[in-house]
């Protein structure tokens, strides 16, 4: 059965597996890559497994799949390999052949086959115990690759990195940093890919770079605060790859007023790594901490797009955030809340310098915004600058800092519930993965996989689509067991005998069972994280090739009636996550779609709800902190919200983000309803 793995998660391992030698004849590397970062390539071939008996017949045939393998002709070789097992079933090369099998499975995507053919190389016995350790490196990483991650990591312990030449053991080590990233053990990741650095030539450092810090900043990515980064330069101050360190730790130590230690850590780098990649922008860093702009009583900064194409969502978010202070009911207290409105624009520059005249200009206590995610990254950095709570309505969270709350319907967060909806009310257990290959796709993939695997779950397949794709044929048979036929020669080996048997010479819709193979399925759900006009065209091609009465599971977008009218009766399986109905029954939520319609004279949307929950915990925030609450105080009480009653459910902060509970929908005779 074939299986491709996403590639975001497979983590910069491509290309290099060792392939044993085989005297007289040992298959070099072919150029071919497997996945789209390099490791080290193999430099001296390993040892040879100590062969039993074989004759010249099988060394030449041995030879010519070798060269078939050479010339990156995978599919030829592997039937010429599966030819030689039939043909040779004793024969003193079968080390060989299985492990050359499963390098081929591997540059052709297809980690399950390869694991298998691995296993199968391994030899019991002192004398084959350096080539094993070769062959082990190549089962972890074909598991790793299966997103079997559990086995991998249990290979990779038996690993003798000392039977192995210094290049593979860098290779070990970069497994191990990979195998511990996808565990969310992020000082034990950073850990290894130091270690696998320190063992690299300078020239090889340099020509690897791409590949190792990436998987190096990963690591750090997922570290908390400075302490972690601060053991790892002690320990790692020699690595070629201390620059990272030195220029990510600055970084943190800016952003929390730390201006001493991050300016000896630039000069550091600036001082030691004249070629970094990172000399540039450590140059040209300030690090000189901008006084904290004063603060004026209860002044909210509002930052959201009020021209332009969004216009029309920055001005629903606006309704629900003036609605949640009481602007448009005489009746209600005054929360003596001053809204000063900045139009957050479509570029990330207009961003950022509005929400620089929120606190420079205006002495916002705290930010509500921004709505898009285009620029993020670059707008929670600049929060972090002026330290000022950024309470942002985006659905993707950018980057983590102390004073940035996500408070919207984030990827995360609908994954989670998603994950944790389908393992534990539903029973599910496998899932397979369909996404589109952007950078929503990638983020609503990785959430997904981690929480799955977090509730006790297993992803058995991830397969991904170019955004504007309208045939999903290809991406539906590689989950499911019908892309790499060749894998499947018994099955085709037996149909072939069964035609033969009952006379059938031609192909038709009553004699297609005697030539099509069975999908195999071994997944209970899949999870396609796309809009409901893609999801519409997906569903149904599970069905098409004989995939049927599947569960899908999707995000809020599917809220939809254009799921069940593009969907179908295929929809009928699909649940899906949202935060807010205007018909919820629960007392806050009618008294806000009351409230909403009065103000306003229309029904309250998810982007309202959201945007009035979020300026009503920084409401409760302001009671908390007095009058004059400073910066400080509203950023330590929102950091403190547990169990709020919002309108889009029970609302704590945890995690770096504001949870809730969201609820689950589904389709029933063509109607969204909630799940039961």
């Amino acid at each position: 059965m074939g299986r491709s793995v996403f590639p975001l998660l497979v983590l910069a391992l491509s290309a290099c597996a060792t392939a044993p030698t085989q005297h007289p004849v040992a298959p070099p590397r072919p150029t071919g890559k497997v996945q789209s970062m390099p490791l080290p390539p193999s430099g001296e071939l390993p040892p040879a497994q100590p062969a039993g008996a074989s004759s010249p017949r099988e060394e030449a045939d041995f030879k010519a799949s070798s060269e078939l393998y050479v010339k990156g002709e995978f599919t030829a070789a592997l039937r010429r390999l599966s030819d030689f097992e039939r043909t040779y079933p004793r024969s003193g090369l079968l080390p060989q052949v299985r492990n050359l099998s499963g390098l081929c499975y591997l540059m052709t995507r297809r980690p399950e086959e390869a694991a298998t053919e691995f296993s199968r190389a391994i030899q019991p016995g002192p004398r084959a115990h350096q080539f094993n350790q070769y062959v082990l490196y190549n089962l972890a990483r074909a598991q790793f690759e299966a997103n079997r991650i559990a086995e991998a990591e249990q290979t990779a312990t038996r690993i003798d990195s000392q039977a192995l030449d210094r290049e593979n053991q860098v290779k070990v080590h970069h497994l191990k940093a990979n195998l511990y990233l996808k565990r969310s053990l992020p000082q034990e990741a950073a850990r290894e890919a130091l270690v696998a650095s320190r063992m690299l030539p300078p020239l090889q450092a340099e020509e690897l770079r791409p590949s190792f810090a990436n998987t190096l900043d990963q690591a750090i990515q997922g570290l908390e605060g400075t302490p972690p980064l601060e053991e790892l330069l002690r320990e790692f101050e020699d690595s070629p790859y201390a620059d990272l360190l030195l220029f990510r730790l600055a970084g943190r130590e800016k952003a929390q007023g730390e201006t001493a230690k991050a300016q000896v850590h630039l000069e550091t780098l600036l001082a030691r790594f004249p070629k970094s990649p990172y000399y540039a922008d450590a140059s040209s860093l300030n690090v000189t901490q901008e006084p904290e702009a004063p603060t004026e009583g209860r002044t909210v900064g509002v930052l959201l797009p009020l021209k332009g194409k969004f216009a029309r969502f920055g001005t629903r978010s606006l309704q629900g955030i003036e609605l949640a202070f009481g602007l448009f009911d005489p009746g209600s207290p005054d929360t003596k809340v001053n809204l000063v409105i900045e139009d957050s624009g479509e570029e990330p520059e207009q961003t950022v310098k509005a929400l620089n005249r929120l606190v420079q200009e205006h002495h916002a206590v705290a930010v509500i915004g921004p709505l898009l995610t285009k620029g993020i990254d670059q707008v929670n950095r600049r929060a972090q600058e002026l330290r000022v709570p950024l309470i942002t309505l985006a659905r993707q969270e950018g980057l983590p800092g102390d004073h940035v709350l996500p408070a919207g319907i984030t990827l995360r967060l609908q994954a989670v519930e998603l994950a944790r909806f389908a393992i534990q009310r539903k029973g599910l257990r496998r899932f397979a993965i369909l996404a589109p290959r952007d950078k929503v796709g990638e983020e609503f993939t990785l959430h997904f996989w981690t929480a799955v695997e977090s509730l006790g779950g297993e992803i058995t397949g991830a397969e991904t689509y170019n955004p504007g794709e309208t045939d999903f044929r290809q991406q539906v048979d590689r989950l499911s067991g019908l892309f790499y036929t060749e894998a499947r020669h018994r099955e085709l080996e037996e149909l072939a005998k069964l035609r033969e048997e009952n006379k059938i010479k031609k192909r038709t819709r009553k004699t297609e069972q005697f030539y099509s193979l069975k999908p195999i399925v071994d997944y209970d759900a899949v999870f396609i994280p796309d809009e409901p006009k893609i999801a519409g065209q997906i569903l149904p091609t599970f069905s098409y090739r004989d995939v049927d009465n599947m569960i899908f599971l999707g995000p809020s977008a599917w809220n939809s009636p254009e799921l069940a009218s593009r969907g179908g009766a295929y929809a009928e399986n699909a649940f899906f996550v949202e935060a807010f109905q205007p018909d919820d029954a629960s007392p806050a939520a009618q008294r806000f779609v009351e409230s909403y319609k009065t103000a306003f004279g229309s029904e309250p949307s998810i982007m309202d709800a959201t945007a009035f929950d979020a300026a009503r915990i920084l409401e409760l925030a302001f009671e908390r902190g007095g009058q004059e609450p400073s910066r400080a105080e509203v950023l330590d009480y929102l950091r403190d919200v547990k169990g709020y009653p919002g309108v889009t459910g029970t609302i704590s902060f945890r995690e770096g983000q504001f949870y809730r509970d969201l609820k689950v929908l589904t389709v029933k005779a063509g109607q969204i309803v909630e799940a039961r």
